[in-house]
């Protein structure tokens, strides 16, 4: 919802649609039957060819490569954005192969807002291979 307030102060929308509390069509229905509900391995991607074209793809349409940075982390850790977005350089065990979750960091009033994790706890998650050359990447020193 913070993000499409920022969109209505930027002038991309004009009103924020999560605001609106119209009661939808669905509201009463019961559940889709189980074998009609699709799993959530549906979405998921076959394999590392196509996320690195998807990874080049954001790259291409976002103009830089931070785009496709997010999209390989993203893609990889099943971290929240803004758990991404609070990332940082000291989180990152390239020799153990862990990342570090501390924080998250979101646009709210007057800037971003950088808290604890949802549920205030700390925890590891494990880099694998597809994702080692990004974070080798992003956490050189220059």
């Amino acid at each position: 919802m913070l993000v499409l307030d920022e969109a209505v102060r930027d002038g991309l929308l004009v009103r924020n649609p999560a605001k609106d509390r119209a009661r939808r069509r669905v509201v009463g229905r019961s559940a889709p039957p189980i074998e009609a509900q699709e799993s959530p391995r549906d979405f998921a991607l076959p394999d590392v060819g196509t996320l690195s074209r998807l990874v080049e793809e954001a790259v291409q349409r976002g103009g830089h490569q931070a785009w496709g940075d997010c999209v390989m982390i993203l893609a990889t850790t099943a971290l929240r954005i803004s758990e991404v977005a609070g990332l940082q350089v000291g989180d990152v065990d390239l020799l153990r192969g862990l990342l570090a979750v501390r924080r998250q960091t979101y646009p709210g009033r007057g800037g971003l807002v950088t808290k604890e994790t949802k549920g205030r706890r700390r925890r590891p998650v494990p880099i694998i291979e597809p994702l080692r050359a990004t974070l080798e990447r992003l956490t050189v020193e220059i």
